[in-house]
């Protein structure tokens, strides 16, 4: 059971976490910090569990948890109660050699015929570094059981150049995309000293909150205000929570229309004036004298 679960303040920021039912809201606030929940976000829980701790009915129950999955949030099997949050591992990755050596014996208690096998051994690969050894001499990355004919100690050093291959392209392309390209080393240090090389959940994550930070970060488009990529790294601001262009579009848009008839008047005036030519200007000008 665990102690605390981690919950990022963007959650009630995203378009289809606005868009849910308030049951769907509580019921997927409740599932990552529930203590039926762990390190995988893999779990067995009957309906009854959710019922007694929201002190809701059944039907209510299976309602929410039905809409979670239609948003494709969780998936559920309905006979046996087992439970997977897709994102989970996503914002709740697995830090060292130890908790993957917890995630690993949790993985044994899964049934192997769990709709949800092959998403979670999909989510766990990018944490194969820290994994047991065992994990990879039972699984493909594509949550496929790896053959008898496939364990070999050839086919495992084949995979160690590809896999340092793809880290490096992916610090590559984390550095082909910045605003500011300067002090690439010191970027790459940070890159490292995080673990980005093998943290692949993470760096893809890290990767794109910058791309969408670059895009439609108010404050960087200004380069001036831009941070460098190191010390972007290093104050994981991956995590920082920021002025779209697109709200301010939308906060002048709404301010234009609060003074619409003003604004027409005012476009009227200059437009009558410069067909006027200077003499108007003159007259008005006098005339407030």
């Amino acid at each position: 059971m665990r102690d605390y679960g981690k919950v990022y303040t963007r959650f009630w920021l995203k378009q289809n976490v606005l868009s849910w039912s308030d049951s769907a809201k509580l019921l997927g606030l409740y599932l990552l910090t529930c203590p039926h929940c762990n390190l995988l976000g893999c779990f067995r829980l009957p309906i009854g569990y959710v019922a007694s701790d929201l002190n809701w009915d059944e039907q209510q129950v299976a309602k929410a948890l039905n809409e979670l999955e239609q948003d494709q949030f969780l998936i559920r099997c309905e006979e046996s109660g087992w439970t997977l949050i897709r994102s989970f591992l996503k914002h709740n990755p697995i830090e060292n050699p130890n908790q993957g050596k917890a995630a690993f014996r949790l993985l044994k208690d899964v049934p192997a015929d769990f709709i949800g096998m092959a998403s979670l051994l999909k989510s766990l690969a990018a944490f194969q570094a820290r994994l047991p050894e065992e994990f990879s001499s039972l699984f493909m990355p594509d949550g496929n059981p790896v053959r008898d004919s496939q364990r070999s100690d050839d086919s495992e050093r084949s995979n160690k150049p590809t896999v340092k291959t793809v880290n490096q392209i992916q610090f590559e392309d984390f550095w082909d995309v910045q605003i500011r390209k300067e002090k690439k080393a010191k970027a790459k240090e940070e890159w490292l000293r995080m673990g980005l090389n093998e943290d692949h959940e993470l760096a893809l994550e890290v990767l794109t909150r910058w791309k969408e930070q670059r895009d439609n970060r108010l404050q960087y488009q200004d380069r001036t205000k831009t941070p460098m990529p190191h010390n972007w790294l290093l104050n994981r601001q991956w995590e920082d929570e920021y002025v779209r262009i697109d709200e301010v579009q939308q906060s002048s848009t709404s301010l234009k229309g609060s003074n619409h008839q003003l604004n027409i008047e005012e476009s009227n005036r200059r437009i009558a004036e410069s067909w006027a030519g200077p003499g108007i200007r003159e007259v008005r000008s006098s005339a407030g004298g």
